[in-house]
């Protein structure tokens, strides 16, 4: 399905560009099976790789059609024959004019194949097992405890590991996330939308039944509904 649409756009003359934040780590991702123009995805998620890491994947015919949005010293004319033969460094003339960004930390760049190879070790198939585990007991464990109201559609192909309650009228987001942190030392996402608010539980392997039990005994002291 994802291949049909990509050949479809591209018939249609259409650029599609996908946001992947989540994907990398989470399933098993083939950029060459999506067939769109651009792809966005992100290390520091369900990969684990530092905060700063990524990748931008340029499908066939689009290399030319970036500009970046401020230069450095790697600067190159847009049309000058930009080449992508990788030198001894392993970087190319076309990666050096959309990275080079003058003095930063590469640090957490040179630290993600670690990420890769550390979960590759483990079996990605496991961990994504693993992962879908805590995520049903999450959703059996908060559906309803405390007024929370499941917003994370129910069917499994529409819903990965990351699972969202509607909070209880009234709630405080500033109150509540301070409480979790302060009282129980729980950190969870508690996201303010402009008609209600949500809290968000992104487990991952190496969190436990126990953890996730801990959550809901906070939310239990600190919830009205």
């Amino acid at each position: 399905m994802v291949v049909a649409k990509g050949l479809e756009a591209r018939r249609r003359n259409i650029l599609t560009v996908v946001d992947g934040a989540q994907a990398p780590a989470f399933i098993d991702l083939n950029l060459a099976d999506i067939q769109c123009d651009f792809y966005a995805g992100n290390g520091h998620k369900w990969l684990l790789a530092p905060t700063g890491t990524g990748f931008l994947y340029l499908g066939a015919g689009n290399e030319d059609r970036l500009v970046p949005p401020h230069v450095s010293w790697g600067y190159r004319a847009p049309g000058s024959g930009l080449s992508d033969v990788r030198d001894e460094f392993g970087s190319t003339p076309r990666l050096r004019l959309l990275e080079c960004e003058g003095t930063r930390d590469i640090c957490p760049w040179l630290a993600l194949p670690q990420a890769i190879d550390f979960q590759a070790t483990l079996g990605y198939d496991r961990i994504r097992a693993r992962v879908g585990e805590l995520a049903s007991y999450i959703r059996y464990r908060l559906s309803g405890w405390r007024g929370l109201l499941l917003e994370t559609p129910e069917h499994p192909e529409l819903h990965g590991a990351t699972t969202a309650f509607r909070l209880p009228e009234g709630t405080s987001a500033a109150e509540l996330r301070r409480g979790l942190w302060e009282q129980f030392r729980v950190e969870v996402s508690v996201i303010q939308r402009p008609d209600r608010l949500t809290i968000r539980v992104s487990p991952h392997f190496y969190n436990t039944e126990n953890e996730l039990r801990r959550l809901a005994a906070a939310l239990g002291v600190l919830l009205r509904g």
